[in-house]
């Protein structure tokens, strides 16, 4: 009974959760160029979507008023410029979508998480002490429950708070 409680608990607050969903931009380049520089996007991991060569992952280097420099890849060669770069004109660019989170809502609720749950644990102990059980396996396990209890709710509270942290940006170029 009790575990069936818990269950429709945890199903309940994790159905509430919002999903993040990843922001689509439509901007021209000078808008994308100020974008990148201030949300601090220059050396992550994108996929550019390009008139010549489709779609291919890489790593944005910087934005340049002639186009991006990236990091060389098997899809750049035609516009390599040496130093393991290249320079893709900002004519062929027809989208940016950066990979990952933004944020670090995960050490957010993570760290609190742990130490709720480690706190919970320390009480539990102090009662243990008042009850007397100090002798025997309750002895040994009450304390590595607390411990598996903390690191466990540490792990979850992270994995919750980055699977609501927003979703970097997409950019859509216009011309």
């Amino acid at each position: 009974m009790r575990r069936n409680a818990l269950l429709l608990l945890v199903l309940l607050l994790g159905s509430s959760l919002p999903a993040a969903g990843q922001e689509i931009l439509k901007v021209r380049w000078d808008g994308f160029a100020r974008e990148v520089a201030a949300r601090g996007l220059a050396g992550r991991e994108v996929s550019i979507t390009s008139a010549a060569a489709g779609v291919f992952r890489t790593r944005l280097l910087s934005v340049e008023n002639d186009g991006l420099r990236v990091r060389a890849a098997r899809a750049t060669k035609q516009w390599a410029s040496g130093k393991k770069e290249a320079n893709i004109p900002k004519d062929q660019v027809r989208s940016v979508r950066f990979h990952g989170h933004t944020g670090h809502r995960g050490v957010w609720t993570g760290l609190p998480a742990f130490g709720a749950a480690l706190g919970i644990g320390m009480a539990l102990a102090e009662s243990q002490d008042a009850l007397q059980i100090s002798e025997g396996p309750a002895a040994i396990l009450v304390p590595v429950f607390i411990a598996a209890g903390a690191i466990g709710s540490g792990i979850a509270g992270y994995f919750i708070g980055r699977a609501t942290s927003p979703r970097r940006p997409e950019f859509v170029i216009e011309p």
